[in-house]
């Protein structure tokens, strides 16, 4: 079985409230977040796990605070490559903050939920302004519908919750199956506080859904179902990815 290191890439962050995170808690409580694009060479190929975006860019669309740690072209400088050597970039998703840099890699096949890219191209208002189509106008979409495996050892899971077509990505490493969540999320979401009520005792939420959803109950089913498949679990933003060299240490 093949199996690879996970190299982050960490381009900035992101001063978030920590509620948009986890459903009911953790509210009016900000924390500074990373904008993280993963770089994994399988096979020969060079393949990033979204692109992430700069502050510059970013102000465009959020008045949310950015800042930035390096350049997307210095950061895949880091891994030695450029965008022009990028194979594949595997989108979780394709709100602007995951795909901004993604029409750089000219020469490189993006992979994208077919469920994802119905909703982009014809968004809900609540959602609208998180998509635009001129981040991917110009890219080599291929086009995925539910859980594929993408190279031998690399596979992507498919987890409506923060958006349609949301699918975490799942990698082969010495150390079990390495699951970026692809909802944005933190280690919260997996290990909520014990409830102190006894009406609540009885339903005990094993996970908490993302913050932002598009429909509750599957968004739960979706954060459980990763929770249980996952021997190394990435949350998408979780604040201990900034002391992270490479999965697995």
């Amino acid at each position: 079985m093949e199996t690879y290191t996970l190299i982050p890439i960490h381009l900035g962050r992101m001063l978030l409230d920590m509620g948009t995170m986890t459903y009911r808690l953790n509210y009016g409580i900000k924390q500074w977040m990373p904008i993280i694009s993963w770089y994994v060479r399988a096979g020969g190929k060079n393949v990033l796990i979204d692109s992430g975006i700069s502050s510059k860019e970013m102000g465009y669309y959020t008045e949310t605070q950015v800042e930035d740690f390096i350049d997307f072209d210095n950061g895949l400088k880091k891994v030695g490559i450029t965008p022009l050597d990028v194979d594949y970039v595997i989108q979780t998703h394709l709100h602007f903050d995951h795909v901004g840099n993604t029409h750089r890699c000219k020469n490189a096949r993006v992979v994208v939920q077919k469920e994802e890219m119905k909703f982009a191209l014809a968004p809900h208002p609540m959602q609208g302004y998180l998509y635009d189509p001129n981040l991917f106008n110009d890219v080599r979409l291929e086009i995925v519908d539910g859980d594929t495996e993408i190279l031998p050892g690399i596979s992507v899971i498919h987890l409506p919750s923060h958006t349609p077509g949301v699918q975490a990505i799942s990698v082969n490493t010495s150390k079990g199956k390495a699951v970026i969540s692809g909802m944005c999320c933190i280690g919260d979401n997996f290990n909520p506080p014990q409830p102190k009520r006894g009406p609540q005792q009885r339903f005990h939420w094993k996970v908490l859904p993302p913050g932002n959803f598009i429909n509750l109950n599957d968004a739960y089913e979706s954060t459980l179902r990763l929770k249980n498949i996952a021997d190394i679990l990435i949350p998408q933003h979780d604040v201990s990815l900034f002391d992270v060299k490479q999965i697995p240490a």
